[in-house]
């Protein structure tokens, strides 16, 4: 029981100097903690035409996410956020095959 006590007094300490840390750092101007706003690069951007010319086929999104071994949530955040499906249907047939080929050459 006596040590249960300790143990909670030097949590409380430990807290209470973290959030005395983080007063000071406010003060002197230094923000911690995640930016805020979208972020400026993500895994996905590389991907943005492939990911395009699956949706354009016909491919589920589960599985362009097995593909490009990306969880699945997160490929459909990234299909919403930059609208990709509207994208997807203004590519044609023709469109698809000239890209199929291009890549095989």
């Amino acid at each position: 029981m006596v040590i249960n006590c300790f143990f909670l007094l030097y949590i409380i300490q430990k807290r209470a100097d973290e959030q005395a840390f983080i007063f000071l750092k406010r003060k002197l101007g230094i923000i911690g903690g995640r930016p805020k706003g979208p972020a400026k690069n993500l895994k996905l951007d590389k991907q943005k035409e492939k990911i395009t010319e699956y949706l354009s086929m016909g491919l589920s999104q589960a599985s362009i996410a097995k593909s490009l071994e990306v969880s699945a949530s997160t490929l459909s955040g990234y299909i919403r956020r930059h609208k990709l499906k509207s994208q997807a249907e203004k590519i044609t047939e023709p469109q698809i095959q000239n890209q199929i080929e291009s890549r095989s050459l």
